[in-house]
């Protein structure tokens, strides 16, 4: 499934993760600080919100997952990690 993500930045990575029934746009006003500050920012849409792909029977569990596999895919092992509501369930 399409999971539609951002990475803007350089240096240490931070990823915001929404709560239910936002998506990645929440963070927007934050964005350019952390950046600004020398970070690098990640933020997605979790499964089924804003331009991501809903998956069968997605779970705090799955949406965790999924996060796992999308930093996998931009090779980080280590991350500052800011959710709201059940972004921080996920985390």
């Amino acid at each position: 499934k399409k999971i539609a993500y951002q990475s803007e930045g350089k240096g240490a990575p931070v990823i915001f993760v929404h709560g239910f029934g936002m998506d990645s746009s929440v963070w927007d006003e934050f964005k350019p600080e952390i950046v600004k500050a020398g970070y690098q920012v990640i933020t997605l849409d979790l499964p089924g919100f804003g331009k991501s792909e809903a998956v069968e029977n997605a779970s705090i569990e799955i949406m965790s997952d999924i996060i796992h596999e999308l930093l996998l895919h931009l090779n980080i092992t280590k991350i500052v990690y800011i959710g709201h509501s059940m972004g921080g369930y996920i985390g």
